[in-house]
């Protein structure tokens, strides 16, 4: 099923939104656990689709990572094309296929993808690891978000300035 004809599916079927909305609402639909440190959302299973929504119960900040780790998610499945999964946006839910037992080593189908992947997306500062592609080599989360984006420069320019320092120390 191409992109295209998954977004008519999902568009049209009002059963499947009878379905969604309700486990929305109640919020017992979630598979993931909420942490701490985390983007603030639910991602629960609707026959062979993953939705993934904002979590109406975090806090404020939470909730804006959430929004921008869907977007950006949206944003790098966009990319991918016929590598990625078939994906809509529905109402500010992210829909996405499922792609079956993610990978369990790095093979050459890994690398394939990863490098594919990068290409396509124009970053090598991505999320495209073992854990986010399915065994066949569908990706399903490529993207990470600005917030984690920045954290990740935050790191690498500090441990940067913390080599000068220890290696060049000005008395």
């Amino acid at each position: 099923m191409g992109r295209e004809a998954a977004q008519l599916s999902l568009h049209s079927s009002p059963e499947l939104a009878k379905t969604v909305v309700p486990k929305l609402a109640e919020g017992s639909a979630a598979i993931t656990e909420s942490r701490w440190f985390t983007p603030g959302v639910n991602v629960f299973r609707e026959g062979d689709w993953y939705v993934k929504t904002v979590d109406p119960a975090a806090g404020f900040f939470r909730r804006q990572w959430g929004r921008l780790s869907i977007e950006s998610q949206a944003q790098g499945l966009s990319k991918l094309g016929d590598i990625g999964v078939d994906f809509t946006m529905r109402e500010g839910a992210l829909w996405t296929r499922s792609a079956g037992e993610t990978m369990s080593k790095a093979n050459g189908l890994f690398w394939q993808r990863y490098a594919q992947g990068s290409w396509r997306m124009g970053t090598l500062l991505n999320d495209l690891r073992l854990r986010n592609i399915g065994a066949g080599g569908m990706i399903f989360d490529p993207a990470w978000d600005p917030f984690v984006k920045s954290l990740i420069h935050g790191e690498i320019y500090g441990a940067k300035a913390l080599t000068e320092r220890l290696w060049n120390p000005k008395d």
